[in-house]
């Protein structure tokens, strides 16, 4: 059991050192070339910790599956988000809003699987083709929100995330926290 939870902390380790490296400038041109298209499902893998015996606790990985459906950018996207608050305020000036509508699935890899996992804003995060994040808009996006789910083993939700990005950035990238990149064009 000891060995089963070094083995899996190594390989967590070597998923986020991996992702660490690929998210440098110099493997950029690589991600952009290798995101996956709207519409494709990506799978990857999760770690969990929780409560145990150790000082970081007890750890369950959890596979999941993404995909973005739709993509809206622009005026669509901002009478999207007029309509869901009147709060919303338009993009400064010389940006713009996309919408992605995300299907997110989460599955256990074993027992005992009763981890749950909520979707947070910083779980993803959009980057220019000059490998540049753009920081999370503060809007309330259209229903459903992906954003503030909880996901328990076997759910599949979808639901719209909210980005800001330069109106002259014509080939955004979206990365999800598990390494995952996609395409928002």
């Amino acid at each position: 059991m000891k060995n089963n939870s070094i083995i899996a902390l190594i390989l967590t380790l070597l998923v986020f050192t991996l992702g660490a490296v690929s998210a440098t400038p110099i493997a950029f041109s690589a991600i952009t070339r290798n995101a996956n298209s709207i519409g494709t499902t990506v799978s990857g893998m999760i770690n969990l910790w929780g409560a145990g015996a150790s000082e970081y606790g007890v750890e369950e990985l959890y596979d999941v599956k993404i995909t973005i459906l739709e993509v809206l950018r622009g005026n669509e996207a901002w009478a999207r988000l007029q309509e869901a608050s009147a709060s919303n305020k338009p993009a400064k000036d010389g940006y713009e809003y996309i919408l992605a509508r995300i299907r997110f699935e989460f599955y256990s890899k074993g027992t005992p699987g009763n981890k749950v996992y909520t979707m947070k804003r910083d779980d993803f995060k959009v980057y220019s083709k000059d490998n540049q994040a753009y920081e999370a808009p503060s809007v309330w996006p259209p229903k459903p929100e992906l954003i503030g789910k909880i996901f328990r083993s076997g759910d599949s939700y979808e639901g719209w995330v909210p980005f800001l990005v330069a109106q002259e950035d014509e080939k955004p990238l979206m990365f999800f926290f598990g390494g995952i990149w996609f395409e928002l064009f």
